[in-house]
């Protein structure tokens, strides 16, 4: 086994150096201040987590769950056969630049989170809240969450003449495979 490349570019894209050949690609974007990376020295255990919160568990229901920040945007994409090939014109040493592109696919999600409050929101003055049954680990390759369950907490709410609307990240729900768009039970199938 080959050991894989590993290139930190800018975020409009670079230049690497690569030879002729078939290549498996994982690309993401790592400018996170919330998120860990881990497993990188492998396409398939190379996994996204959700920094802790400081903070005991939120839910005497859940007490086992750790409760989390929200994850920040994350983008990747995944390509297990990319063909580089030169021109047959090309001679040895010369500088040939191929450009490839491939389109990004968010790995974490956005959810709006709406409280109506019938009577009294003149006296809400903060609010803040908490999403539990989450997943606190999504793998980068394919976008499938694991099964580790987390609570996600939030406190940037908007408060209006209706109540309160938050918008929430999250790596989804546990045991999903987004691409497939279907539950992942915990033995694989």
């Amino acid at each position: 086994q080959s050991q894989g490349l590993v290139y930190d570019l800018p975020k409009d894209g670079g230049v690497v150096d690569l030879f002729s050949g078939m290549y498996e690609i994982l690309l993401y974007n790592n400018d996170t201040d919330y998120i860990i990376f881990e497993g990188l020295e492998n396409v398939w255990s190379a996994t996204a987590t959700t920094k802790n919160a400081t903070r005991s568990p939120y839910s005497e229901e859940n007490p086992e769950e750790t409760t989390v920040r929200q994850p920040d945007l994350l983008f990747t994409s995944h390509d297990p056969s990319l063909v580089v090939d030169y021109p047959e014109f090309t001679t040895s040493g010369e500088i040939v630049q191929v450009n490839i592109h491939k389109e990004m696919h968010p790995v974490v999600y956005s959810y709006i989170i709406r409280y109506e409050i019938d009577s009294g929101v003149e006296y809400v003055l903060d609010a803040r809240g908490a999403i539990s049954g989450m997943a606190g680990t999504v793998c980068i390759a394919d976008g499938r969450t694991l099964d580790d369950v987390v609570t996600v907490l939030y406190e940037d709410c908007d408060i209006s003449e209706y109540g309160v609307e938050a918008v929430v990240r999250s790596f989804g729900l546990c045991n999903i495979a987004p691409s497939k768009g279907e539950y992942v039970s915990k033995n694989g199938s």
